[in-house]
């Protein structure tokens, strides 16, 4: 679920011979969207990685080696993203 922060109102109000004016506001995002948008791609990148390698590198392997190189790709990928998360899990936990 996605997080607004919005500060009130009165620190965004700028005193000044006499009128008041008012700035933006600033709408802070605290959402994991761009997470999302880096799984999604990392597994896209992981699935044209296994099409190039079954089409052009895996000639020269068996089908024993073919799995393994498929499983390692997959498991290496989600190490990464798995980290991706949790590096923005222990970013954002402390302040909720």
């Amino acid at each position: 679920m996605s997080s607004y922060k919005f500060q009130p109102l009165q620190s965004h109000c700028i005193m000044g011979s006499g009128r008041l004016r008012q700035s933006q506001p600033s709408w802070k995002y605290g959402g994991p969207f761009a997470l999302v948008v880096g799984s999604i791609l990392g597994i896209v990148a992981w699935a044209l990685f296994i099409l190039l390698f079954a089409l052009f590198w895996s000639n020269d392997f068996n089908l024993f080696q073919d799995v393994i190189v498929t499983i390692v790709s997959l498991i290496i990928t989600g190490l990464l993203i798995g980290l991706m998360w949790m590096f923005w899990l222990h970013m954002y936990s402390g302040q909720r």
